[in-house]
Parts: structure tokens; sequence; C-alpha cells
């Protein structure tokens, strides 16, 4: 009645890909599709989702973007929407450019970072690289060409894999809630 829905914003995300768990049965559903791994998980199919998004009159209806982002987003973009300055000290960069289909005009995130169960996860690009901390041991994936990251180009790409190493290296913040490597149980 108040005609909000001509106004709003409406996003449909999730901060995960399709579980394990909860009576669900995504082997036999294919709930990942072509993606490799499920929640928990730092393979696409873990950490890969889609977003929808609608807001009449800002965003034409269909469009699609590949855009890169992540909840860190969110922030920036709401900021931007509300015509005031993003918080200090947050990650992330406004998706707005990229929402109301202006590819062009949309400032690419330099890299994402995860960090989860002794894995770190850097996306750069189509290449993502992701180094187990307990033994070092690093893949390399070009999404471009291999959304199933089933084949590691590590070997291959020794200057990529340097690049992002020095990514995990300075964009984690140390915690001692959070060690990246938890320490064995006495």
């Amino acid at each position: 009645d108040l005609g909000l829905d001509r106004d709003t914003l409406i996003v449909f995300t999730s901060d995960n890909g399709p579980t394990f768990n909860g009576g669900t049965d995504s082997a036999f559903f294919e709930s990942a599709g072509p993606f490799r791994g499920l929640k928990t998980m730092v393979y696409e199919g873990g950490i890969r989702v889609p977003m929808v998004a609608a807001w009449p009159g800002r965003i034409p209806a269909g469009t699609v973007s590949a855009h890169a982002s992540a909840f860190e987003d969110y922030m920036p973009t709401f900021a931007e929407m509300a015509g005031v300055e993003r918080p200090a000290g947050i990650d992330g960069v406004s998706m707005l450019a990229a929402l109301e289909g202006r590819a062009s005009a949309q400032k690419p995130r330099d890299y994402l970072y995860w960090e989860f169960q002794g894995k770190q996860v850097v996306r750069m690009g189509f290449w993502k690289g992701i180094r187990n901390a307990a033994t070092g041991a690093f893949e390399l994936y070009d999404l471009a060409k291999d959304v199933g990251e089933k084949s590691n180009l590590a070997a291959a790409n020794p200057a990529i894999v340097t690049r992002i190493e020095a990514i995990m290296r300075t964009a984690r913040t140390e915690s001692a809630l959070f060690p990246l490597v938890k320490p064995p149980v006495k």
C-alpha cells in the first residue's frame, strides 16, 4: 500500500554453498552444480553463491553480472546508496555500479580473501589459490577454464603462487580467538 516495493533494494543470497546436513541430499540433487565442494569447504561449491537483486528503476530487469564480490562489499554499497561516507577501517568496495548494470564503471576487487578451518583462500581475478596452513600445501586453479577446480596449476605458475602467497601474508589479522592453525589438543 505504501509503494515501498518501488523504491526498495531487495537482495537474496547466501553465506555458503549447499549443505551436507539437515536432511538434504546435495549429491543426489547435484546442488553444487559444476562446482567442487559444499558448505564449510573452501572450494567454489562451498563459497560461490548466487545473488539475486531487484530494485525497480535502478537495476534493469534481466541484468546479469559476473562481478565477484563478498559480504564485506555490502556496507560500502549501502553507504553509497544512502549518499554517506562508508565507515572507516572496513574492507570491501561498493558494488552499486555492477548492480545497476554499469559494468564499465564498477571498481573490481584486487582480490577476495577467506580463511576457514586452517585454509587460506585468495581469489585474484580468475586465479584462485588455496593454502593449507598446517602443511603448506598449495593449490592453484584458473576458474575461467576450470570452475570444478580439478586441475591444480600451482607447479606450472610459480609467479602467480608467489603473488597470492604475499596476499595471504598481508590480508589476515592475527587472532587469539580464531588462530589460522589450532594448537594440538593435549
